[in-house]
């Protein structure tokens, strides 16, 4: 038996459980990472290359070649069938890297030695790992591309309203007047209608009605007179007829 393989297996399965089992990040990391960059790889690599057929520094372009081609494949298919999920994605690199190191292992008994490559023959092997980088490139991209576009998508879905109140001038201002820049910026997607009512104790002395498109901003300046600094200015926001948000500020003194 290969202890090389034993090894990716017995590696594979303590990675199977820490992704089940969610131990601390410090147990998880020095798991779960040689699961995405080498395991599945290596595993792989030892059922297309038996022993001395390759170089060990071609050995290892290989596994992390294909170890990159099945993480990335593996996210891909896991995003377009269940969405992507962390934990899942785990337990499918665990089980191909224990799937394909058993059959190696098995394969093992009733194989040939292969001899060594000589220095002559190295270069014949080389178009191998290029096309295996390059499928993991092509894989690779189609992953960035189809997380590109679900994290487009759920942006898509997020509708708010910037909303903020800020004083304008402070540190010179009189403590019974006051200017403040109130603001608003539209990220609901649509066209918005919008109330806007400033008070203090409980008395309006401003109200705007507006409607903005989606991606549209505006902003005003109210000056606050005749009032105690200890009196918060209140501004409250409906969105669409409906109670959004407010704001509360107290004027410096």
């Amino acid at each position: 038996m290969r202890r090389d393989l034993a090894l990716v297996v017995a590696l594979a399965c303590l990675a199977f459980v820490a992704a089940l089992l969610t131990p601390p990040i410090w147990l998880r990391a020095p798991l779960l990472v040689p699961l995405v960059l080498v395991l599945p790889g290596y595993a792989l690599a030892a059922n297309l290359f038996p022993p001395g057929s390759v170089s060990p520094a071609e050995r290892g372009v290989y596994a992390v070649g294909l170890s990159i081609a099945v993480a990335a494949a593996g996210g891909l298919l896991i995003q377009l069938v269940i969405g992507l999920d962390r934990d899942v994605w785990a337990v499918l690199l665990a089980a191909v890297t224990i799937a394909a190191g058993l059959r190696a292992l098995r394969g093992e008994d009733g194989r040939r030695p292969a001899r060594a490559l000589s220095l002559s023959q190295l270069p014949r092997s080389l178009p191998v790992a290029a096309a295996v980088f390059l499928v993991a490139a092509v894989i690779a991209g189609m992953a960035v591309a189809s997380a590109g576009d679900g994290l487009r998508e759920a942006q898509a879905k997020i509708h708010f309203t910037d909303f903020w109140m800020l004083p304008e001038g402070a540190s010179g201002a009189p403590t019974t007047s006051a200017t403040l820049a109130v603001g608003l910026r539209s990220h609901e997607g649509r066209p918005t209608r919008y109330t806007l009512v400033l008070s203090r104790g409980g008395a309006p002395f401003a109200t705007d009605h507006l409607r903005l498109r989606a991606g549209e901003q505006w902003e005003r300046d109210f000056t606050v007179t005749s009032a105690p600094v200890d009196v918060p200015v209140l501004a409250t926001l409906e969105r669409d007829g409906l109670p959004y948000r407010s704001l509360n500020l107290r004027l410096a003194r």
